[in-house]
Parts: C-alpha cells; structure tokens; sequence
C-alpha cells in the first residue's frame, strides 16, 4: 500500500494491491462486514478480522460473525468491508469488495476473499 502519512488529502482513492491488503490487515483494526439480508437490505457487523490461510488461499476471516451474516453470504456472497479512518490515516478509509462463504469447520465464522480494495479520502 501507498504509505498513508505520505498521500495529500485531494487524493480521491488508490487502488491497493491484494498482497498488500493481507500485509497490512493489522493496521485496521476493526471493519465492517457488509452483507445483504433475506430481504435486500444491507447488513452490518463490525468485527476485527485476520488474514487466514485456507486450502484456496488468503482469506479475511471474521470470527463472531454469527448465524445471519453466515447465511447471508451463503445465500449472496458478495459482500464489502468498510474500514473507517483511524488516526493514522490520514484521513483515508479502506474499503475491500470481495467473495464472502461460511467456513467449513468453524461456526460463525465468515472467510471473505478479496477482489479490490481501494483507500478513499474522507467526505470534505
């Protein structure tokens, strides 16, 4: 990823390599899993996720993401996460679209596989 303290806030967004995402999940801290219920509307939950090795690769893992966003994303696995700005960077949120699945062996648990994400400055 682009260093965040050097990016000028008329920066609209930067695309960011998925490599660096996984490299740099920890600076985040909390984010939220945006799924789409039974009935279209959009649903949240913040959690703090982890990169995950599974046998198809990285995945973000969302541990405690219960029963409804498990469903969710059997039933409409696109999914996004938002990452709020937090005090070091410089303003920018960090959002990630991705596939989202239940994990085979773990209730609750959420694995999303990314396929963008894009640092975004905050509203002026």
């Amino acid at each position: 990823m682009v260093p965040i303290h050097t990016l000028r806030s008329s920066v609209m967004s930067i695309e960011v390599p998925i490599d660096q995402l996984f490299a740099e999940l920890s600076q985040w801290g909390a984010g939220f899993l945006a799924t789409v219920g039974d009935d279209g509307r959009p649903r949240l939950v913040a959690l703090r996720p982890v990169a995950a090795e599974t046998a198809d690769g990285p995945v973000l893992e969302f541990a405690g993401a219960g029963r409804s966003a498990c469903h969710n994303v059997a039933e409409r696995p696109n999914v996004s996460v938002v990452f709020p700005p937090h005090e070091h960077s410089n303003g920018f949120s960090l959002i990630v679209d991705g596939v989202g699945s239940p994990a085979a062996d773990q209730d609750g648990v959420v694995h999303v596989r990314p396929s963008w994400a894009v640092l975004h400055r905050r509203a002026p």
